[in-house]
């Protein structure tokens, strides 16, 4: 199984004030992913420094495909404005391929 990984990390200790902002926004993302958390399509974890999020490769892009389907294309939608406001958080995203050849081969 393929996952996606997104990690929000916060460098060194943090105040306060970033504990409670990255809380709220691990929040936000359970309440608005809920439907894509209850179908196992997706994992959301919080992480002393950090919010970890694993999308199950299905919901991305079909075995040897490229093009995301227009349920990937949603959720990624749906968590933007989420994140949108950690701009000056790092981001990683990890992502793995199968080795299906793409269209004819």
């Amino acid at each position: 199984m393929m996952t996606v990984s997104a990690m929000l990390l916060l460098a060194g200790c943090v105040s306060q004030q970033r504990y409670d902002a990255l809380q709220s926004r691990y929040d936000q993302l359970n309440q608005t992913m809920s439907s894509q958390i209850n179908a196992h399509q997706m994992h959301i974890e919080r992480l002393q420094n950090a919010i970890k999020v694993t999308l199950n490769d299905q919901l991305l892009f079909p075995s040897g495909g490229w093009q995301m389907p227009a349920d990937a294309q949603q959720t990624i939608a749906k968590m933007a404005p989420i994140l949108a406001p950690m701009q000056q958080t790092k981001i990683t995203v990890n992502g793995y391929t199968d080795n299906v050849p793409i269209g004819p081969g």
